[in-house]
């Protein structure tokens, strides 16, 4: 990895590290290391892997491509009338000189909330014909968005993002997250990607893209360098009347808490670029149908450039304000982003900032994601109790500053800060990642850290697990506090652990499945769910929460109600937008209660790292959020609320953690059988009724006329397809391997505070 991203990526990550001198040691086999996670007997599920749709590239270039976004405002029911407008828009961006143009959900027929059944085509159609023909004119790649029709079943039709290419290709994409509300659209179920010669591009239609997540990262370890996003975001969705009174400090600038659907729509658009680490160009409808407002807003957005990561990384080391915000330099927005009433937006992707690290270390796997996914997929929200309780809890989160290899003035500390918030009435506490013997990086297995790592390292049953385990009992509490663990297989590599004490006095076990502390640390495979009296309780730690979206929405699928995330970051330029992106983002898409929890002031082995604090609780539906307030950055502080899990749940529609499941069955560690089932050719066209020939464009359209485009338009139809007669152009026989790494060895970016922050390499560990 190149210093540039060993930079990018630690800017967003925020987590520190050591020492890159190591010598590589043997990899633990999966196969021993995982576990039964539950309870549940589960039976072993036999996954086919999906394909992953897509059709072969064009004669590929280095050039950066222009892409173009729409805000569009279709008329609803006439196609003829939209389809002629999106010609000009067309021949309007051909003279931009764009390469990919996206157009917003269901522009041919204009939105409805139900799908216009009637207005369905095929992807041999006569509206596919003809945007195909102008891909061909143009040399340009056409995404719009419409229905298509159901082969056999005249009475549904897919919610669909169609894509046309120069050379005559037509496919398409179906949604996924399809609203109960309409029992007309079938959801699709299978990734699409489109071959340029600028390479992939994945498609998504509505919230697929922003609240389905892992089809993003699926994109990204498709190698894909963006998403064409035909988006369509209600206004009054979005807008929140929150009462913040109880807030003890809110900044919901630039969080998912906002009260405008531009904020909105711009930081779940950067929360898919941070963790997928690509580009996304997003097209949204304007004007008012069937009682819904759309306010634009199309945007594209990606990582930002060389030359302002290289700001950052100078601004970081040098910043007095250690509470920074640093957003616009991470992400940036290449075109659009606001509310406005310009038709078309566009701008030119650097492909130079396409990264795929958070997809190709070890911290996506998705051998792991398809295990997890297809115990939701067969067990749902079975995998944890329903409360027993309609109370709220109260929980707190300790910013603690710890006493470096002190097992037993930390113990004692912790102990104090349980009687305390017994007395304050609190059901949860949480301590930070490492608490027990202070957060220590190292890949140097002769330093002195190294060694003391080891010597601290706990069991569940050990002396100091066992003083805790006993407080949480006297107190009827549950404590979560950070500890290394022994390792039984390995004693020389412990585990990075949160453990879980319960009022019941008995301690489980949570391993840190993105290790990022050097070489030191084993790394888990699985997760943990704590049934409490206000439902499941999941734990995740650090990095697992801010990169790893697949655990949280595992815990949410399964039932959970709250997220624990002890941490140890330290990157002040990070992390506002950490908390303001990816763990709000927790919050908003999965809708569960998360408390974060950080170290604080000086710590580490010989005070070498300085945490910020930042600790968080964060109530579902965004309510009486906390944060800790700059003053106290530098100090120990325990900060409680009492939380409403009144609105608390899963409740994503028709999502279906099958589809994933075996999404991540066919990657497999970056290793996708890709069949082009999805291709249509151009001389598979079909005609259809007679076109009407009365077309007029929408006053609403700027772009100029075009001659050939109008003409072009004529010949459209109105009509719906009369039948969708296209044959698969190819079986299974046809899928094309796709190369990829066999062993994901990445470099991460390190810092170290000692007098200044300093960047240090460090080798990740071998593929499993």
């Amino acid at each position: 990895m190149s210093a540039y991203y060993m930079q990018a990526f630690f800017i967003l990550s925020t987590q520190h590290r050591a020492d890159a001198s190591t010598p590589e040691r043997k990899s633990v086999s999966m196969k021993k290391k995982v576990k039964v996670i539950s309870s549940l007997s589960l039976a072993a599920t036999l996954i086919v892997p999906s394909a992953i749709v897509g059709f072969a590239a064009d004669d590929a270039t280095t050039e950066n491509p222009t892409v173009s976004v729409v805000n569009f405002s279709p008329e609803s029911g006439n196609k003829s009338t939209n389809i002629a407008s999106m010609s000009k828009i067309i021949e309007q961006a051909d003279e931009q000189g764009t390469d990919i143009i996206v157009f917003p959900e269901m522009s041919v027929t204009g939105y409805s909330k139900e799908i216009p059944v009637a207005l369905a085509e095929s992807k041999t159609g006569s509206t596919a014909a003809y945007f195909s023909d102008l891909a061909e004119k143009y040399d340009m790649y056409i995404v719009y968005g419409a229905p298509e029709t159901v082969p056999g079943d005249s009475a549904h039709a897919y919610d669909s993002a169609f894509v046309c290419t120069p050379d005559g290709k037509v496919d398409s994409y179906q949604k996924m997250l399809v609203s109960a509300d309409d029992s007309s659209c079938k959801a699709g179920s299978t990734p699409v990607y489109f071959d340029t010669k600028f390479g992939k591009v994945g498609l998504s239609v509505g919230n697929d893209a922003a609240d389905l997540i892992e089809l993003s990262r699926i994109y990204s370890a498709d190698d894909c360098f963006m998403i064409a996003d035909c988006n369509s975001i209600e206004t009054e969705d979005y807008t929140k009347n929150y009462d913040f009174s109880d807030a003890v400090y809110c900044d919901y600038t630039k969080s998912y808490y906002n009260l405008d659907w531009t904020d909105y729509n711009r930081n779940s658009t950067y929360n898919v670029v941070y963790q997928a680490g690509l580009y996304v160009a997003s097209a949204n409808l304007k004007g008012t149908y069937d009682d819904s407002t759309f306010s634009g807003g199309s945007m594209l957005a990606g990582i930002n450039s060389l030359d302002e990561y290289n700001k950052i990384w100078s601004m970081w080391q040098s910043s007095i304000d250690k509470n920074a915000d640093f957003t616009d330099y991470i992400i940036k927005v290449y075109a659009g982003g606001e509310e406005s009433s310009d038709t078309l937006c566009t701008g030119t992707v650097d492909l130079s900032t396409v990264t795929h690290e958070l997809v190709d270390m070890d911290i996506y796997q998705p051998n792991l994601y398809k295990e997890w996914y297809s115990q939701l997929a067969e067990y749902g929200t079975s995998l944890t109790k329903a409360p027993t309780t309609t109370d709220s809890p109260t929980v707190a989160v300790v910013e603690m500053n710890p006493k470096w290899a002190d097992k037993a003035a930390n113990t004692e500390k912790m102990i104090n800060y349980i009687e305390k918030a017994k007395a304050e009435g609190v059901n949860i506490i949480t301590f930070p990642e490492m608490a027990l013997a202070d957060y220590a990086s190292t890949s140097d297995p002769d330093s002195e850290i190294w060694k003391s790592i080891v010597e601290n390292a706990e069991t569940t049953d050990g002396y100091y697990a066992n003083l805790i385990a006993k407080a949480a009992a006297d107190n009827n509490m549950y404590v979560i506090y950070g500890t290394a663990e022994v390792n039984p297989d390995d004693e020389q590599h412990p585990f990075n652990s949160a453990f879980v004490a319960t009022p019941e006095g008995k301690t489980l076990t949570y391993r840190k499945v993105q290790v990022v502390e050097g070489d030191w640390a084993t790394w888990g495979v699985e997760p943990l769910i704590i049934d409490t009296p206000w439902g499941g309780m999941g734990i995740s730690i650090c990095m697992d929460t801010y990169a790893y979206p697949e655990l949280a929405r595992y815990y949410a699928a399964a039932g959970c109600k709250i997220l624990v995330n002890p941490t140890a970051s330290t990157g002040y330029a990070g992390s506002n937008f950490i908390y303001n992106n990816a763990i709000s983002s927790i919050v908003a898409r999965d809708n569960m209660a998360l408390l974060s929890c950080d170290l604080v002031d000086t710590s580490g082995y010989q005070d070498s790292m300085l945490y910020p604090g930042k600790s968080t609780i964060i109530e579902p539906n965004g309510v009486s959020s906390v944060y800790l307030t700059t003053e106290t950055m530098t100090k120990e502080k325990m900060l409680t609320a009492t939380l409403d899990l009144s609105n608390a749940g899963f409740d994503l529609e028709n999502y279906n953690p099958s589809v994933m499941a075996k999404a991540f069955a066919a990657l497999d560690k970056g290793n996708a059988v890709y069949d082009y089932s999805g291709l249509v050719a151009a001389s598979e066209y079909t005609s259809e009724t007679e076109p009407d020939t009365t077309v007029t464009p929408t006053t609403s359209v700027t772009a100029t006329t075009s001659k050939d485009a109008t003409s072009a338009a004529s010949a459209v139809t109105t009509a719906p397809a009369t039948s969708d007669t296209a044959t698969k152009s190819s079986s299974s026989d046809n899928g094309a391997v796709k190369t990829g790494q066999a062993t994901a060895i990445a470099l991460l970016a390190v810092l170290a505070c000692a007098g200044g922050l300093s960047m240090y390499a460090l080798k990740k560990k071998k593929e499993l």
